[in-house]
């Protein structure tokens, strides 16, 4: 039984080794690039798919934030207009 937790926990530190080479290594690698890109010596990458679904994104945030706001502006203009002895259990 002994041996099942020494062979299972090596395999785990050998996984767990290469999990973080993978990772330093790519962490590695995007710093290299962004360096270059900023002394220009490398062209950055433009995605105009990215750009475009990001731009839609920012919109449908900015529509969102908007019909909350008003949103609760109604439920207070709700709140007000009720008598102030009438209680309901969902406003």
């Amino acid at each position: 039984m002994s041996q099942f937790l020494c062979i299972g926990d090596q395999k785990m530190a050998e996984s767990k080794g290469s999990l973080l080479a993978k990772s330093v290594s790519k962490h590695a690698g995007r710093a290299k690039e962004k360096l270059l890109q900023n002394l220009g010596k490398v062209d950055r990458t433009a995605d105009e798919i990215f750009d475009d679904d990001l731009q839609n994104f920012n919109k449908q945030q900015n529509a969102a934030a908007r019909l909350q706001k008003e949103f609760n502006n109604y439920i207070r203009c709700i709140r007000g207009k009720m008598p102030k002895n009438h209680e309901t259990p969902f406003l």
